[in-house]
């Protein structure tokens, strides 16, 4: 009997811990779809008042999700090297000059694609923004739209842009005006 209110005991407190369990941002996974995630994971912060993902070191992340009635982004600090996981996401709704994945300078990313993935940038901005210093590689057998705000794509739009490296991956680049271009 003691064994059976023991395990009993032990299954309620896993139920009911947070996230995992609630679908929550937690470890190395975050879920854009929600609003007031948890401010720190593995390898990465959150600030709930710029509504930015930071990842901060070596690490894994996996991301899932809409940022559907957010601003949320997610930036790669500078001389960081992460992989990421883009797995069915969707950033857009984005304010002027704010782009859905920051590289800052010699942040180091190879993003990998599972499913259908949309990142559209807020006006003046690009939908993977890849500054000088910076190495971004995508691999995957699935897709990637990158949406500028204003004509730009994967680059800084007139300034100097970082390394790209495609392996194996679909990448649709569209501009505002709805120029299309595949890499």
């Amino acid at each position: 009997m003691k064994k059976k209110i023991c395990l009993l005991f032990l299954l309620l407190i896993v139920c009911m811990a947070p996230g995992a369990a609630w679908g929550e941002s937690t470890g190395n996974t975050i879920d854009m779809a929600h609003t007031t995630p948890p401010t720190s994971g593995t390898g990465r912060t959150y600030d709930d008042v710029s509504q930015v993902y930071t990842i901060t070191g070596a690490t894994n992340v996996t991301v899932t999700g809409d940022n559907v009635g957010s601003k949320q982004r997610i930036v790669v600090a500078a001389s960081a090297s992460a992989d990421i996981t883009l797995s069915s996401v969707t950033i857009e709704g984005l304010d002027t000059n704010q782009s859905p994945l920051l590289l800052n300078p010699g942040a180091n990313l190879t993003l990998t694609l599972e499913g259908t993935n949309i990142l559209t940038a807020g006006f003046f901005n690009a939908g993977i923004q890849t500054p000088a210093g910076t190495t971004l590689t995508i691999k995957g057998t699935d897709s990637l739209t990158a949406t500028g705000g204003n004509g730009v794509e994967y680059d800084r739009g007139g300034g100097a842009a970082g390394t790209l490296i495609l392996a194996s991956a679909l990448l649709a680049r569209r501009s505002a005006r709805g120029r299309k271009k595949r890499t």
